[in-house]
């Protein structure tokens, strides 16, 4: 008679947990039949973080996905992170390696692998914070000439200093024209705002957004309208998903099947 096996569990960190890691995650572990069980954890306290973490240790839970606030707020409790994590300044997932956690930044990866060659190409990233920094390193690894431009110019600067990247006002982004547009602010997050006039998308070829809610986000339904190409935000968040999914099961992730999931979650078609 064949034995039932406790699940290998991984869990996400989230102040206000969400539905998407428990979706794509799951959905990969069914699609593979791998004996895994993904469940969002919530934590308000950001005092029991470091309990919370010993105890991912101790009990052996293989991965855990960190959400913001808590991304840079782990790096002191690892025994080791990867290297990427030192430019970015944050962690958004933790692999237990028999009781030796491990800090990565699949954000990081999940953008390079969205992006398309930029060697020489002119980019305009507008934001500076958390998800900026990883898309920011992502975009010089493919070669691109990066320009920031943000709301509060003082953390602009901070990131292009790290970054070796170049500053403009936000008031004169739409003079800028390149090839990549990307919006890493949360402007058009489950609102109808965008952050540049359609008027100047055509100054880019490509338009990247990070919003994933609404699934079609106000700029790319309008680069679109323009017959500009476009790379939304859930196709990065499936990527980072994926390469999470790597690091926890040591298998290559089913993509087709993770981003269809997704799409259904968001409301896509």
């Amino acid at each position: 008679m064949a034995i039932n096996q406790t699940p290998t569990l991984c869990i996400s960190l989230a102040r206000h947990p969400g539905k998407f890691g428990f979706t794509v995650h799951n959905v990969g572990y069914k699609t593979l039949g791998l004996n895994f069980h993904y469940q969002p954890l919530g934590l308000e306290d950001e005092t029991k973080l470091p309990n919370l973490l010993q105890t991912v240790r101790a009990t052996g839970i293989r991965g855990c996905s960190i959400s913001m606030p808590f991304k840079p707020l782990v790096i002191p409790f690892l025994d080791l992170i990867d290297p990427k994590v030192a430019t970015i300044g944050a962690v958004n997932t933790i692999v237990n390696e028999n009781g030796k956690l491990i800090g990565y930044n699949t954000d990081y990866s999940g953008a390079k692998e969205a992006l398309p060659d930029l060697q020489g190409k002119k980019v305009l990233m507008l934001g500076s914070g958390g998800v900026a920094k990883a898309i920011g390193l992502a975009v010089k690894e493919k070669g691109g000439d990066l320009y920031i431009a943000n709301r509060t110019k003082d953390k602009a600067k901070q990131l292009a200093t790290t970054l070796e990247a170049k500053v403009i006002d936000w008031e004169t982004r739409f003079q800028e024209q390149g090839y990549l547009l990307i919006n890493s602010t949360s402007i058009g997050l489950n609102s109808n705002e965008t952050p540049y006039s359609q008027d100047y998308l055509n100054n880019f070829e490509i338009i990247y957004d990070v919003i994933t809610s609404p699934i079609e986000s106000r700029i790319i339904r309008e680069a679109k309208e323009l017959d500009l190409e476009v790379i939304p935000g859930y196709v990065m968040c499936v990527n980072q998903a994926a390469a999470q999914f790597k690091l926890y099961t040591g298998h290559d992730a089913p993509i087709e099947e993770m981003q269809k999931a997704v799409i259904n979650l968001l409301g896509g078609e």
